[in-house]
């Protein structure tokens, strides 16, 4: 709830999505404000991706996805399912929707 302990907080720049500049990124920071990460939706063709980063910039895990998903358009009929990477090794599947 909103009554709850904050653990942690993002916050979001402005962005333009679809665009090949001014991607989406958004730094992560702990209930002190303190920075833990950052996550960066990099440029690709045909593909969702992002990566995310450690306090010092180093990166930590890679999810990617395609984007040809039904769920991409229709979220009610489907999930849009990504994989998860964590240093070139495939570790999780993780799904939204």
């Amino acid at each position: 709830s909103k009554d709850g302990p904050v653990i942690q907080k993002m916050h979001k720049p402005f962005h333009l999505q679809g665009c090949c500049c001014a991607r989406p990124h958004f730094d992560v920071f702990d209930a002190d404000s303190q920075p833990i990460g950052m996550v960066d939706d990099p440029c690709r063709c045909c593909v969702i991706d992002q990566i995310v980063r450690d306090a010092n910039g180093k990166q930590v895990l890679s999810m990617a996805g395609s984007i040809c998903k039904v769920g991409m358009c229709c979220p009610c009929c489907a999930s849009v399912d990504f994989k998860v990477h964590k240093h070139a090794a495939h570790a999780a599947d993780a799904a939204v929707g």
